[in-house]
């Protein structure tokens, strides 16, 4: 259960599948409201910063993002193998995290739908840090892991983990909106690539 930022809208989440929109009267009475519904019980809610849209992570293996007024759907987000047990929005909302039982952990842009980046993190549970692109990732292990999400400081990550220069392909998978460069310029990168 939540509360939007105008303190008069509360969502809450049942394991029956839906996400209910309540306005607060002002003898303090929860007055129903919109209905969002998924295929199976909701483990997670989150709101998003600017408390226009919230989003609900789910056993149907999904995450939804929905109007906050209403309860219209928005947007779903597929790609999970197992149920969705945590879901965070980024500090500016444009990205938002979900991680799912088989420990999977994804990164979506919001906007799009598209996912950014996936981990097989062991992860059950994520969260955003409330200033920077730090993204908290947890598990059954007891381990912590925070990972940068700045995009801007990707390629030269890669350079260091991989320890050589993307092919055309992965370019295109991984930064189709930046111009292909060498991230690591003292190794061989391909001679030009179409993009």
């Amino acid at each position: 259960m939540l509360f939007a930022p105008d303190g008069l809208t509360l969502i809450s989440s049942s394991f029956d599948g839906t996400a209910r929109i309540w306005t607060l009267s002002a003898d303090l009475r929860a007055v129903p409201g919109g209905v969002a519904r998924h295929d199976g019980d909701i483990n997670s809610l989150a709101l998003a910063p600017d408390g226009r849209r919230f989003a609900t992570g789910s056993r149907d293996r999904t995450v939804g993002i929905w109007d906050t007024r209403s309860g219209a759907p928005r947007r779903q987000l597929t790609g999970h193998a197992a149920s969705v047990q945590s879901i965070a929005f980024s500090a500016g909302g444009e990205m938002l995290a979900s991680a799912a039982d088989d420990g999977s952990v994804i990164v979506w842009d919001v906007e799009s739908g598209r996912e950014i980046v996936g981990f097989r993190a062991g992860a059950s549970l994520v969260a955003f840090s409330p200033r920077d692109p730090l993204l908290a990732m947890a598990g059954q292990d007891g381990q912590v892991t925070i990972w940068d999400l700045a995009m801007d400081a990707w390629p030269e990550r890669a350079c260091r983990q991989a320890n050589r220069n993307f092919t055309c392909d992965e370019w295109r998978q991984y930064m189709p909106d930046l111009l292909y460069r060498p991230v690591c310029p003292s190794l061989p990168a391909p001679a030009a690539c179409d993009m």
